[in-house]
């Protein structure tokens, strides 16, 4: 229920206690958020992009969700220690918010307990970058707000000598079309900040509601050491509308300094892992700033990834996670290089990596005699056909017909082993453990016309071009389908295993025709 115009949580949403999945993103929701302490089933909960007030409510009883979204609300307050029981939120990718499994930015939300920092620090890392400060602004038609963003301006430790910018972006509601026209930074060490006259504004209609944004940069650059007292304000084009109170700007000037970082664990060995099948837990590293200056840092790489730049003021942490995921086996060394300034550490990374071993011949409860049908009990060693509790092997030089659609534990083709789809049919194998392809998995061509078709609606039917047959693997050992069982829409969160391929994998090609040709 994306993008409806729904306007309200209705309270009887808790009595849903078998619902999984809750998406409300991007309506116009209005009010709290209510109790939600009984779906304990739930695994996505998405309410981002709404108008959403008060605080975020006690969701520790969700011990099964996975992600939280609540991003673009006008939620505010202390966040409740009590997230961080929410252990099974994914991690953040660090490459994106799309899929991450914690998303609280641009609320005005705070947060003070140790334990909760630690915990949003690594499932929403700029969840503390994204909030706004609200300073109401007067002489707006209905009485509007101006929201900036960082919540604090703080300039952390600064070197004498040095500089720092901070990225600022403000934004006023119900203001009509105000748009900040000047800056102005005050306070007795004014000089010492300055800020970016090219400023990027825009204004916009969302909802009923008139927006205003800007965005410029303030430098802070101290020339003598000591605490700073500055602050910052803004006049608008429409001088009726006025901000009530200066923005402080938070800094701290030193000389000498003495940057210093601490790296905690400072290598890692990942041990033993299963190719495609793990275990791929992942390793937290933590980061402190036990110097007395800010810490800038310029790059995090690894197989030459960067990550963008931040800091880190004194005393304040950071926290990462690194994970093993192999796509080969044997024995794995990486290093994690980072750089903070004139500090850069190495953390170096071990792992060995092995073949699963469900594909043993201890582990085979049927396999394949010679060339054959799928179907058919003269085909295996068995003399029967394989059920969703074998672990089957098609052997080298065999290749075996397939049926449209099998279940099986785990399948096992050796290098040279073949298995082909019955004519242009789909071939669909839905493994609850592993599949593991070392030879070819092929879907066959589809057939050219016949006789010509004289229209697109006849690609498909007899005489006529038909489609190539699909191939559709699948593992896992729950997979919930919409519909009936081989139905292309499909999912499984449960626990499973990998495909691993180190063969051919081919979907069939369509059938030509004189004015049409049919699909692949």
């Amino acid at each position: 229920m994306v993008s409806n115009k729904i306007i309200t949580i209705p309270d009887w949403i808790n009595t849903l206690t078998n619902l999984e999945y809750l998406y409300l993103g991007s309506n116009q929701l209005t009010g709290t958020i209510p109790d939600l302490s009984a779906l304990t089933n739930l695994e996505d909960l998405w309410l981002g992009s709404n108008q959403l007030t008060g605080t975020i409510p006690d969701l520790s009883a969700l011990t099964n969700l996975q992600r939280l979204y609540l991003r673009s609300n006008q939620l505010s307050g202390e966040i409740p220690p009590s997230l961080s029981n929410l252990s099974n939120l994914e991690e953040s990718s660090q490459t994106g918010k799309s899929y991450d499994g914690l998303d609280l930015g641009y609320n005005h939300l705070t947060a003070s307990d140790p334990e909760l920092i630690s915990f949003l620090n690594i499932k929403d890392p700029d969840w503390a970058d994204t909030q706004t400060i609200l300073t109401p602004l007067t002489g707006c038609p209905d009485g509007g707000v101006l929201s900036v963003n960082p919540a604090t301006i703080d300039f952390g430790s600064e070197a004498v000598g040095d500089s720092l910018a901070l990225t600022i972006n403000t934004r006023s509601q119900d203001c009509g079309e105000v748009q900040i026209e000047t800056i102005e930074i005050a306070g007795n060490h004014a000089a010492e900040f300055t800020y970016n006259e090219n400023k990027e504004c825009y204004q916009g209609e969302w909802q009923g509601k008139t927006f205003s944004s800007c965005k410029f940069s303030v430098v802070f650059s101290p020339t003598l050491a000591g605490t700073k007292d500055a602050s910052l304000s803004f006049t608008f084009n429409d001088s009726n509308v006025q901000q009530n109170s200066p923005i402080p700007l938070v800094a701290e000037a030193v000389d000498p300094a003495q940057p210093n970082l601490t790296l905690t664990p400072s290598t890692h060995d990942f041990g033993t892992v299963t190719l495609g099948r793990g275990p791929f837990e992942a390793q937290t590293f933590t980061i402190e700033n036990t110097g007395n200056v800010n810490l800038k840092f310029d790059t995090m790489a690894l197989t030459g990834m960067d990550a963008s730049q931040t800091f880190l003021r004194p005393s304040e942490q950071c926290q990462f996670s690194v994970q093993l995921m192999p796509s080969s086996q044997g024995n794995k060394q990486a290093n994690l290089n980072l750089a903070f300034g004139t500090i850069t550490k190495d953390i170096p990374l071990t792992g060995i990596v092995t073949e699963p071993a469900d594909c043993s011949e201890a582990n085979i409860t049927i396999a394949s005699l010679s060339n054959g049908a799928w179907d058919s009990p003269d085909t295996w060693n068995t003399d029967t056909t394989p059920t969703a509790s074998d672990v089957v092997q098609i052997k080298t030089d065999h290749t075996i017909t397939g049926i449209a659609f099998a279940q099986v534990k785990t399948l096992c083709i050796e290098e040279g082993g073949n298995l082909v789809s019955l004519d242009n049919s789909a071939l669909e194998i839905q493994a609850i453990d592993y599949i593991q392809n070392k030879g070819t998995i092929l879907g066959k061509d589809g057939i050219s016309e016949t006789v010509p078709c004289s229209s697109k609606e006849e690609v498909g039917t007899e005489s006529c071009a038909y489609p190539g047959a699909s191939v559709i693997l699948k593992v896992g050992s729950s997979v919930k389908q919409y519909g009936k069982a081989g139905d292309q829409w499909w999912y499984s969160y449960e626990s499973g295993g990998p495909i691993f391929n180190a063969g051919t994998i081919k979907a069939g090609n369509g059938g030509d025709g004189s004015q049409y040709a049919a699909p692949d």
